[in-house]
């Protein structure tokens, strides 16, 4: 997974353990995000092949 990086100037100091603790919740949405995606695309993946396989059957008995 490519890492990118993003900066905010809000003109406030803040605390290292303030940065430190965004970067961490920053990262885990990040990961959590690309295994919501990454499952979605497989769950539609098996659930287009599920249907593929039904219309073939309803095809094969139609004939």
């Amino acid at each position: 997974m490519r890492k990118r990086r993003f900066t905010v100037q809000i003109g406030i100091p803040v605390s290292a353990e303030f940065k430190a603790a965004l970067t961490e919740f920053c990262n885990y949405t990040e990961v959590a995000l690309a295994e919501y995606c990454r499952a979605a695309i497989e769950g539609n993946f098996e659930r287009d092949q599920q249907l593929l396989s039904d219309n073939s059957n309803q095809m094969e008995e139609s004939k």
